[in-house]
C-alpha cells in the first residue's frame, strides 16, 4: 500500500501547475487507483524513488484534462449537429503514454 501523493509533492517535486489544490485532491484518489490497477495487471518498475508519485501526478493531470475536454458530448446549432467523444480507449492510451517517463510497464509477462 502506498501513501497518497500530496498536493505539496505535486507542486514542488512534480512542478505541476494545471491542477488547483481542490482539483488535485478530487482526482488523486482515482489516479492512485489507476496506477495500482496497472501494477496489479502488469510488471511495473519505477525508474527511481519518486517515480511512482510522479506517475500518479501525470495520471491526475491527464484524467483532469480529459474530464475538462469531454464535457460536451453533443452540440446542435440550427440544423448542424456535432458530437465530440473522448473515449476510454483514447484516455487509457494517453495515460500509459504519460506514465512512460516514470515507470517501465511490461504487459503479458508472467510474474
Amino acid at each position: 500500500m502506498h501513501n497518497m501523493v500530496s498536493f505539496d509533492f505535486y507542486k514542488n517535486d512534480y512542478l505541476g501547475s494545471m491542477l488547483s489544490e481542490t482539483a488535485f485532491l478530487q482526482v488523486v484518489p482515482r489516479a492512485e487507483d489507476w496506477v495500482a490497477g496497472l501494477e496489479n495487471s502488469a510488471q511495473v518498475t519505477p525508474y527511481g524513488p519518486t517515480s511512482r508519485s510522479m506517475a500518479v501526478c501525470a495520471v491526475a493531470e491527464t484524467m483532469e484534462y480529459f474530464r475538462r475536454n469531454a464535457l460536451i458530448a453533443q452540440a446542435s446549432v440550427g440544423g448542424v449537429s456535432v458530437r465530440y467523444e473522448q473515449g476510454d480507449r483514447k484516455l487509457q492510451k494517453r495515460l500509459l503514454h504519460n506514465v512512460a517517463p516514470y515507470l517501465t510497464v511490461c504487459r503479458g509477462v508472467g510474474t
